[in-house]
């Protein structure tokens, strides 16, 4: 690739890749916004088209400067790169549909949350971010044996790190407003970017302690919205229960 090709091309991989990401959440914020599953086949759909949706809006940014730096070899490589992480984490979806499934309540979904804030203390959590973590170095992307086989790898690195913080999310985003719903996405995938650039940054003591600290913040942020929730839940349904004691009582 040329001097002048380099740059042309750099900026067409970071327009697709921008594109990509923002259909993703279109997609996402359209499902979290839809009418709920009234039968089996569609409850697997719409499980299918969120965890997909989730998959290209969080996950794809949490690697954007290593997409960019296989564009840079070339933008087929890319693509190959980025499909190959895409598959793994699609691939998964099964274990993910396992792990909801067992979710029948509330108690469960702050047992999700406090699995979650666990896993991201524990050490394998911590070789997992490191391995998926974000770079920018072209020359790997240049020496690499095969872009699709490296995004897979990649996909299963981040998978270790991440399952449990997209499993939790996915299922409170199942129960809360959109909005809400929404935001939680966002902030978890803010989560997720800072956590993989802090694995490449800083010292490996430092960022154990670090992960520690985001291991109580994830707990708190995923238990309290369901606490909210919950709260709003039983608010809502208790004058309608009133009202129900009241009419019997006529």
């Amino acid at each position: 690739m040329t001097d002048v090709q380099r740059p042309m091309g750099q900026r067409g991989a970071v327009a697709s890749l921008g594109m990509v990401i923002a259909l993703g959440w279109l997609a996402l914020v359209l499902t979290m916004s839809g009418e709920h599953a009234h039968t089996m086949t569609e409850l697997d759909l719409q499980f299918l088209a969120m965890w997909v949706a989730m998959s290209v809006a969080m996950m794809l940014p949490t690697i954007a400067p290593l997409a960019l730096a296989y564009a840079q070899v070339g933008l087929g490589h890319a693509a190959s790169y980025v499909g190959g992480y895409l598959a793994f984490w699609i691939a998964i979806a099964p274990l993910a549909y396992a792990l909801l499934a067992v979710m029948h309540n509330w108690v469960w979904l702050v047992a999700a949350w406090v699995v979650a804030g666990i896993w991201q203390a524990v050490p394998w959590t911590r070789t997992a971010l490191q391995r998926c973590r974000i770079t920018s170095n072209s020359d790997h992307a240049a020496r690499s044996s095969g872009s699709l086989i490296a995004g897979v790898r990649q996909g299963a690195w981040c998978t270790v790190a991440c399952l449990p913080i997209m499993v939790a999310g996915m299922a409170t985003a199942m129960v809360v407003s959109p909005i809400a719903g929404t935001a939680l996405m966002v902030l978890l995938t803010v989560f997720m970017i800072w956590e993989k650039r802090g694995a490449r940054t800083a010292p490996t003591r430092e960022f154990a302690r670090t992960l520690r600290i985001s291991a109580v913040a994830i707990c708190v942020l995923g238990v309290g919205l369901i606490g909210v929730t919950a709260a709003v839940t039983w608010a809502g349904q208790a004058p309608e229960s009133s009202g129900h004691e009241h009419h019997h009582q006529s």
